[in-house]
């Protein structure tokens, strides 16, 4: 990727993922903790849907079975949890940030955590609240019914926050 605009999106686990990799890549030091090339760019924009934000939080709502299920043993290592953990590192983020949620999304307090947080930084960010009752629109919905009106809602809104970040 040297010498190319590229952007980073995910949802729900795949949201935390995209957070925390321009994250490193955003931060030299994390880039050194990670092992991650100097060669890499940053994204010019990060795209997240549902994510998982928070795994303290996420840690903590759940039963210790669940959450060793979940997100595997190495979640009770505090250490390896904060290393992994989008939370811990996103005063290192440079891209601009477009995040969305909804009403019915189950892990909406993560979007509006990771919201709260970036708002208190000055970071660049736009987040997405559907405050829909309809029940198609919950977790991930924008790619699980691209053809539903508040999906194409949210993805047209992710194509025109790329074009003006890029």
């Amino acid at each position: 990727i040297p010498n190319q605009d590229w952007v980073i999106t995910g949802d729900s686990a795949g949201g935390h993922m995209a957070l925390l990799i321009a994250e490193i890549l955003c931060d030299e030091n994390l880039r050194e903790i990670w092992g991650v090339s100097k060669d890499i760019p940053q994204p010019k924009s990060v795209l997240i849907n549902c994510p998982v934000y928070d795994l303290k939080a996420c840690r903590a709502a759940m039963r210790k079975s669940g959450s060793k299920f979940m997100f595997g043993p190495s979640i009770f290592d505090d250490e390896v949890r904060k290393k992994l953990d989008p939370k811990e590192h996103i005063a290192s983020l440079k891209a601009p940030l477009f995040i969305s949620s909804n009403k019915n999304d189950f892990l909406k307090w993560n979007s509006i955590a990771c919201d709260k947080d970036c708002k208190a930084l000055g970071l660049k960010e736009e987040f997405m609240f559907l405050e829909s009752d309809d029940k198609e629109v919950g977790h991930s919905h924008n790619v699980i019914d691209l053809t539903h009106p508040e999906s194409i809602k949210v993805n047209e809104r992710m194509a025109s926050f790329i074009a003006e970040n890029l």
